[in-house]
């Protein structure tokens, strides 16, 4: 996705460089607001259920995702942790994963994640996502 100007320096204002996975978090979301504005101009983003992290509406459909951020310029699929049971469980149901990549480059990357195609959970403290090959 590439950012137009004036996004790409409302993001740095609003969300300066930082390691900060809830700033990089916050960042990958907006991108992801911006990627939807695009796709689907009139779109409106709603209140999500528990576990998920943002519900966008347009003319003819709905939809619920999960959004992962990070500043690296791949997948980094070993920083990828599901950290409440809600948002496990409604991976395991089909919730999909928008994972926005260079989140401090004026053109980062989404990728759409879905459990059991893209990826699988396993188990520790939170949940890690494997790769499935």
């Amino acid at each position: 996705m590439k950012l137009d100007s004036e996004e790409f320096e409302y993001l740095n204002r609003k969300f300066p460089r930082s390691e900060k996975s809830a700033d990089i978090g916050k960042r990958a979301e907006e991108i992801i607001r911006y990627y939807f504005k695009h796709k689907y101009p009139n779109c409106k983003f709603l209140k999500p259920p528990d576990g998920s992290d943002l519900e966008i509406e347009w003319e003819s459909g709905k939809m619920v995702i999960e959004i992962k951020g990070t500043s690296d310029n791949h997948l980094s699929w070993q920083k990828l942790k599901v950290s409440s049971q809600k948002s496990y469980e409604m991976l395991r149901k089909g919730l999909p994963v928008y994972r926005v990549t260079n989140v401090f480059d004026r053109e980062p990357v989404i990728y759409v994640l879905k459990y059991s195609h893209d990826f699988n959970l396993v188990e520790e403290k939170r949940w890690a996502f494997k790769l499935i090959r």
